[in-house]
């Protein structure tokens, strides 16, 4: 999607440019950026909503990737605020972000999964990960690793890292809201459960 998009925004900045029309490129690339946004965002609920189902061994059809309608507002409603908070706290020598980002990662799954609103989602997911900040610290630095062998691969192994990165955040976050087990041999419920 980001080539089509790149391709694209080439294509009509360079149609424009022959036309005489060169003023009105930038404003169409970024019309054309903001809808390519909302696409993406609409797929990646869908796409959260299906890595939900399989981690809790539930079935899945490829049409629910396009079932991320009702869940697409609060979405970007979360995922702006939280890239706002980590942005700013990386511009404040970089550790501050790091700690937002460990603390507050599973609030856009919140939405997603249904257990938060927006304003909710924050303060749950700091209780979720209360007890598990070395665990979120050592996940997102796996799912970093994970996503740069993926991309040694020329690119292609990016095909199956980002999903199985995406996969590791979906369990732990089941694991640490007490949505599943932390082994076969424990019942759910610990150490918190979400509603």
């Amino acid at each position: 999607l980001d080539f089509a998009m790149a391709y694209m925004s080439d294509r009509l900045t360079t149609g424009l440019a022959r036309a005489g029309l060169r003023e009105m490129a930038p404003g169409l690339v970024l019309f054309a950026m903001a809808g390519r946004f909302v696409v993406d965002s609409f797929l990646s609920v869908g796409f959260w909503q299906m890595t939900l189902k399989m981690a809790r061994r539930q079935p899945v059809e490829f049409a629910e990737l396009f079932a991320g309608g009702p869940r697409l507002l609060p979405a970007i409603g979360v995922y702006l605020l939280l890239a706002i908070a980590v942005t700013a706290g990386l511009v404040l020598l970089i550790v501050p972000g790091l700690i937002l980002l460990a603390i507050w990662w599973p609030c856009y799954i919140l939405v997603i999964d249904g257990k938060a609103s927006v304003g909710e989602s924050f303060g749950l997911a700091r209780t979720v990960t209360a007890n598990n900040l070395g665990t979120s610290m050592l996940l997102w630095l796996l799912s970093v690793g994970i996503s740069l062998l993926g991309l040694l691969a020329c690119g292609v192994g990016i095909v199956v890292a980002a999903p199985l990165a995406s996969m590791l955040f979906t369990v732990a976050y089941l694991m640490m809201s007490g949505q599943l087990p932390l082994s076969p041999f424990t019942p759910p419920g610990q150490p918190f459960a979400v509603r």
